[in-house]
């Protein structure tokens, strides 16, 4: 028998990536978008316009779920992450949401994507029990919403999981991402202001974030987080040489031209020990060839010789 997943934020970077990867002889794939999907997207999944505000209707399209992957918040661009009323709402909408999921359609797992952003900046090795106290709207709602729907789910014996994530990169990701602004101008060969490149960061490819999430699907593992990164911590300058050295690149890197953000963080160490025992999984995914796989969609998208 087939397993009833409902997926919110179908056409979200990391969704959008892991529908494809799902067989679809396993999995009856219903997911909540925003606008409407073009009948060529559609293939066997079945899309269903609405918006977050809409959420507590949700039941009136869903009869059975068995595991809600909630990937949709307002709030994740760089100029709304302080912007508590974009995130409260978000985190409303959602815990509503996973509340219904259970409570009407008899949903039994919950996949729960969280951040990096939950954590409080200790320059120290990130691991689940370090201390969460964000300094930004993002992270505090993020992680408001996984601790308001654990305690739900505990109560209500529901499996839930938080997948911590540390900065996901790919190609067909917002070009507003950092590293596909950079990687652009690399192509065009242009000049590159930067900042110091100081901090300690963690880049992990699409497509072993959608390993992770597969695997949890089905795998029987403890509700709680778990950091999901490559365990490579080096300064974010020396992944930029590497990506002008990768596209071959002659654009200038003025390093120090850009100051640093007050809500950054410049020590990005994940610990990722818990989610590899759990369900066996370790990245597979070399930064080089993460932008190479960039590079060549940039090439072909953009006309970028």
């Amino acid at each position: 028998m087939k397993k009833n997943l409902v997926i919110a934020g179908g056409t979200s970077f990391i969704a959008r990536n892991l529908m494809k990867e799902l067989d679809l002889e396993r999995y009856e794939i219903t997911s909540f978008v925003r606008e409407k999907v073009s009948s060529q997207e559609k293939g066997e999944i079945r899309y269903i316009p609405l918006k977050m505000e809409e959420y507590n209707n949700i039941a009136n399209y869903i009869s059975k779920c068995d595991c809600y992957i909630p990937f949709t918040w307002n709030g994740t661009k760089r100029r709304d992450r302080n912007n508590r009323r974009k995130n409260e709402e978000s985190y409303q909408h959602i815990l509503s949401s996973i509340r219904i999921m259970i409570e009407k359609c008899g949903c039994s797992k919950v996949l729960l994507p969280g951040t990096f952003s939950e954590y409080k900046n200790l320059y120290v090795p990130i691991n689940e029990s370090t201390a969460c106290d964000s300094n930004s709207e993002y992270g505090k709602f993020k992680h408001k919403l996984y601790e308001d729907a654990y305690e739900m789910c505990m109560i209500k014996g529901v499996k839930l999981i938080e997948v911590r994530l540390f900065s996901i990169y790919g190609e067909d990701d917002s070009v507003e991402k950092m590293l596909n602004q950079i990687l652009i101008k690399m192509l065009k060969n242009e000049e590159i202001f930067l900042t110091l490149g100081e901090q300690i960061w963690d880049f992990l490819y699409v497509s072993d974030v959608v390993s992770a999430f597969r695997k949890l699907i089905d795998a029987d593992v403890e509700s709680g987080c778990y950091n999901v990164a490559t365990n490579e911590h080096r300064t974010l300058k020396s992944y930029i040489e590497e990506m002008k050295a990768v596209t071959e690149s002659t654009s200038k890197l003025h390093f120090g031209a850009i100051p640093y953000e007050t809500d950054a963080i410049p020590h990005m160490i994940c610990v990722t020990d818990k989610i590899s025992k759990a369900i066996d999984w370790k990245p597979e995914i070399e930064f080089s060839d993460g932008i190479k796989k960039m590079q060549h969609y940039y090439q072909e998208k953009l006309s970028i010789c």
